[in-house]
């Protein structure tokens, strides 16, 4: 069977905090990541000459008091260093602030479009982009160390699928 597959992405920017969830759950290796994270979008923003990586204190507010429950009981702990509680989080005639919140100073929001736009023309540029309707099931040959694509005469150590969600049917990944 053949499958199509799309590209991605409708995704207009991409917020990088530091909690996520309703037990605000720190994001996995922040303190680790980030740093290499915001490095990497830097170095290709001065390569590009684009601004496309934005670092932005993230305010958080609060749902419920078992939010704010689940946050006291980590911000001394688990979160030290990584939120601050300020007087005035939030204009409050503007957002109804029921419960409190907090900001994330440390963390940013990630300009995808403009991102895949300046790297689409970096590998334009350097010959490393190509596209073509492919069918994941027939137009690839994997090798020991290497994919093969005989029908466009290309061999390379990796191929990125940017398929998003749609990943799930290519036949290459059953296991997603």
């Amino acid at each position: 069977r053949h499958t199509r597959l799309r590209t991605v992405t409708g995704v207009q920017t991409c917020a990088l905090p530091i909690l996520t969830g309703q037990r605000m759950a720190a994001s996995w290796r922040f303190k680790e990541m980030f740093p290499i994270a915001a490095a990497f979008y830097e170095k290709i923003e001065a390569e590009t000459g684009a601004k496309f990586f934005h670092r932005n204190r993230m305010v958080r507010l609060f749902i419920d008091e078992t939010e704010r429950s689940a946050f006291e009981k980590r911000e001394d702990t688990l979160l030290r260093g990584l939120v601050e509680v300020p007087k005035d989080l939030v204009n409050e005639a503007w957002f109804a602030n029921e419960h409190g919140g907090f900001a994330m100073p440390a963390a940013a929001r990630l300009d995808v479009r403009l991102y895949l736009e300046c790297s689409r023309e970096v590998f334009e540029r350097d010959g490393g982009f190509r596209t073509g309707d492919l069918d994941p099931g027939h137009d690839f040959e994997i090798v020991e160390d290497a994919v093969r694509i005989p029908r466009l005469g290309i061999t390379a150590r990796r191929v990125l699928f940017c398929q998003g969600f749609e990943g799930r049917e290519n036949p290459l990944f059953p296991d997603l």
